[in-house]
């Protein structure tokens, strides 16, 4: 046996003693979207041009046609300022793309992106242009999302199940 094929056989044992896989762009965003599958509740912080404002929310993630594609609704509330987001991300071989829209400004645009470890990272356009990513673990998962709105700068947010 060549010493290359020795060198790859050896790190594919390797590999499979200490159970990594070697998963597709396309099953690691369907198994992303089955851990955000539910029901999320939390809070962070809006960032708006003229400061910073604490919210709480909530947020609904559904999956469909067999996994997918996400479906994602948020709903934040501050003090003075209210975001409900929504949007259809379809997983087509582990490149994500579909649309947004938020409802109290009445703004909306597409989105695209693709999944890597456990995030889905997203760019945004339309109306507000940006970047968001969804960042899961275990129970819980972080929001960011910065923006480039002429009062919306981005928010974070902290979800856990609920």
């Amino acid at each position: 046996m060549s010493g290359l094929k020795v060198f790859f056989t050896t790190l594919m044992t390797f590999a499979l003693l200490c159970g990594l896989q070697f998963a597709s762009p396309e099953a690691l965003a369907a198994d992303v979207f089955k851990q955000l599958d539910g029901s999320w509740k939390g809070s962070g912080t809006v960032r708006l041009q003229g400061g910073n404002e604490r919210i709480s929310c909530r947020g609904y993630y559904n999956m469909k046609a067999g996994g997918a594609v996400l479906s994602i609704a948020i709903r934040c509330a501050a003090p003075s300022y209210r975001i409900e987001m929504r949007s259809s991300v379809t997983n087509n071989n582990g490149r994500l793309s579909g649309s947004w829209e938020e409802r109290t400004f009445n703004a909306e645009g597409a989105i695209s992106g693709s999944v890597s470890g456990s995030s889905i990272n997203l760019t945004i356009s339309g109306v507000i242009k940006g970047n968001m990513s969804i960042s899961t673990g275990g129970s819980s998962h972080q929001v960011n999302l910065s923006a480039s709105g002429p009062k919306f700068k981005g928010m974070s947010l902290s979800m856990s199940r609920g």
